[in-house]
């Protein structure tokens, strides 16, 4: 799945030219975790989102459900997020990479996932308006893990590329089948990272850096 990823992007290489720039009162860190307000863009013009998403119908901005991440698959029934998948509500969140856990040596060992060619992840996500306000939130869509991540989860966000980009945020859902299908095209790499991950207090860039077998 995807609970935790940095999103510290220092340039958006290929991105650059669809996504402009970033809110700057949300969450750019290494170390982000659900219900912070992240950059989420659905234009060019990127804005602040809180992330886990707040069905338009719910009472209150808590909920018992996560709802940080959504199923591509069956994501048009479930009832927190159909309405935003229906209306085209979606968007893209960048990231520089993600986290996921194993359980090694008595504990929970993260993991970082990245691009290979140091490029930027940009994620598939929904978004919806809350309130009289209409408080922004969203959720980061997943798919079935490919196999050369299979080992370390079984499940993986769902990553468009840049030639598909425009389309995500344009195209009716009905259009979007050839884009979920896409097997991602960069090389992923998976670093074995500190467990400092695992305390949300904890920042900073030594966070994505390959750790040593012994912590």
């Amino acid at each position: 799945m995807c609970g935790r990823f940095a999103n510290h992007v220092e340039k958006l290489g290929q991105w650059a030219g669809l996504l402009g720039a970033w809110p700057s009162d949300t969450e750019v860190g290494y170390n982000v975790a659900p219900t912070q307000s992240i950059p989420a863009f659905r234009s060019p013009l990127g804005e602040g989102m809180r992330w886990s998403l707040i069905p338009h119908w719910s009472k209150e901005p808590s909920s018992k459900y996560s709802t940080f991440n959504a199923r591509i698959e069956g994501v048009e029934a479930k009832p927190a997020f159909r309405d935003a998948w229906r209306r085209g509500q979606r968007c893209l969140i960048p990231a520089l990479g993600y986290y996921e856990w194993r359980k090694e040596g008595g504990g929970k060992q993260p993991y970082f996932v990245h691009r290979a060619d140091g490029e930027p992840m940009v994620f598939g996500g929904l978004w919806e308006a809350w309130g009289p306000e209409g408080r922004l939130s969203c959720a980061i869509l997943t798919q079935e893990a490919e196999p050369s991540m299979a080992g370390l989860h079984p499940r993986m966000p769902l990553m468009i590329g840049p030639e598909d980009g425009e389309a995500w945020l344009q195209a009716p859902p009905s259009a979007l089948a050839t884009i979920t299908a896409r097997p991602f095209a960069a090389e992923l790499r998976i670093d074995r990272v500190s467990r400092a991950v695992n305390d949300v207090r904890h920042q900073g860039a030594e966070l994505v850096a390959p750790a040593l077998l012994r912590q």
